[in-house]
């Protein structure tokens, strides 16, 4: 339950940060920028980002969040 609500939360603020939340998978909810995916995030907090990708988006993730 308090993952779902984790969650729910994280997608109103990526949400109007311009990011986009793909359904749940394994415990992870995938994020997408520019309709690419970006990284995985779990229920504690944890990025995981494709390796390809992470030099390109870390700081704009970071730049765009504050949770």
């Amino acid at each position: 339950m308090k993952r779902d609500l984790y969650f729910k939360e994280l997608a109103l603020v990526l949400g109007r940060a311009g990011f986009t939340l793909r359904p749940q998978e394994n415990d992870f909810l995938p994020v997408e920028y520019h309709s690419q995916r970006l990284c995985r995030v779990n229920d504690q907090g944890n990025v995981f980002y494709r390796q390809e990708r992470s030099e390109e988006h870390t700081s704009e993730l970071q730049s765009h969040t504050s949770i």
